[in-house]
């Protein structure tokens, strides 16, 4: 799951189920997303990250393909690319509401030949009280 478990030929994607803790703290890692399409100073920003670097989420209510995302962003506030689509809803639903409870950084920074979909690996960390993370209807078992 860590590595999404995608092949080119894959129409699906295998992640993790984010545990929260009895008190709602939880940690989540995920690999930047949307970023290959970025001009050449982002790229270059993003060649640049360091590990422990940290980084600012940030609702996307226009995004083209998708309407609703989250941005990541350089703490020098460079949109370097976006979190994956499996969690903008419920970040969406959380970060108006508890933003300071929210800490991102690089967890690891993977040079090339690494694909670029496993560029950068990012740690979320943070608290949902009050909220269950991939409890919605697109989050529901196949099969009992």
């Amino acid at each position: 799951a860590a590595n999404g478990g995608r092949k080119m030929t894959d129409a699906y994607e295998v992640f993790p189920k984010i545990d929260k803790r009895t008190d709602g703290a939880f940690i989540c890692r995920f690999f930047l997303s949307e970023w290959r399409d970025m001009p050449a100073p982002v790229k270059d920003r993003i060649e640049a990250l360091e590990q422990g670097e940290e980084l600012r989420l940030a609702l996307d209510m226009a995004h083209p393909a998708t309407k609703l995302a989250v941005q990541v962003q350089t703490s020098d506030c460079v949109v370097i690319g976006w979190t994956p689509q499996y969690l903008a809803e419920d970040l969406a639903a959380s970060i108006p509401k508890c933003a300071g409870e929210f800490a991102a950084r690089v967890a690891r920074v993977n040079p090339p030949p690494i694909p670029a979909s496993q560029r950068v690996l990012i740690e979320l960390s943070g608290n949902w009280a009050g909220h269950e993370p991939m409890s919605g209807p697109d989050f529901q078992p196949l099969v009992d």
